[in-house]
């Protein structure tokens, strides 16, 4: 189902529900390149665990306006935003890959809503310094991550997830990520590499949705 809203300075958003509609909500972030389509492509896996799955296109992408300038912290406004259109008032969020900074900047500038975040193959902020950002990275991965250093700002239970093999975000950025994002519960994947095997899913919106 697609659902559109306006931002408070008139570009509109394009979403999507998915699982139970009456679950609690947990917001997805997708990846780069990707689309509010991006999810399980079995819904009752969502439902089995009582969420209420909402994604949405990315400024630029799908059905949402272009936002010229914008940052990885502005998606922060635009998920409030569809947060207030829903009348969802807390939510963890989760992102992978791309939206995995996104996630992050969610839970630093929204404490008093998210509940939980996870950031799954994620990347660390560019540049950083003593760090090798391109290091074990595949040549012909194009990125557009550039985002706010913020992780000391998030204070909600957050988990952070990478896989051991993986090439276009690779380990390094997981550890780094590890260490620096305060509190983090690390998830290790030893035969993984960017994209998770789908027979987690139930385990990981399961932890999501547990309510503080």
């Amino acid at each position: 189902m697609q659902i559109q809203t306006a931002t408070s300075n008139g570009r509109t958003l394009t979403f999507a529900e998915w699982g139970d509609r009456d679950g609690f909500p947990v917001f997805t972030l997708h990846g780069t390149p990707g689309s509010r389509l991006l999810r399980h492509y079995d819904e009752s896996k969502y439902a089995q665990v009582g969420a209420r799955v909402i994604t949405y296109d990315r400024p630029g992408y799908g059905g949402s306006d272009r936002s010229r300038g914008r940052g990885v912290v502005d998606c922060v406004a635009d998920v409030a935003a569809i947060a207030d259109t829903l009348g969802v008032e807390r939510f963890p969020v989760t992102g992978g890959s791309g939206g995995g900074p996104h996630a992050l900047a969610v839970a630093a500038r929204l404490p008093d809503r998210v509940t939980r975040a996870s950031c799954e193959v994620g990347i660390v902020p560019y540049p950083t310094p003593d760090f090798d950002w391109f290091e074990g990275m595949d040549p012909l991965n194009v990125k557009e991550f550039g985002w706010a250093l913020e992780l000391a700002e998030i204070r909600v239970p957050t988990r952070i997830v990478y896989g051991v093999t993986d090439v276009l975000s690779p380990r390094q950025h997981g550890e780094w990520l590890g260490r620096n994002v305060p509190n983090a519960q690390v998830v290790i994947e030893d035969e993984s590499g960017h994209l998770p095997d789908p027979a987690v899913i139930t385990e990981r919106f399961g932890w999501l949705v547990q309510q503080p």
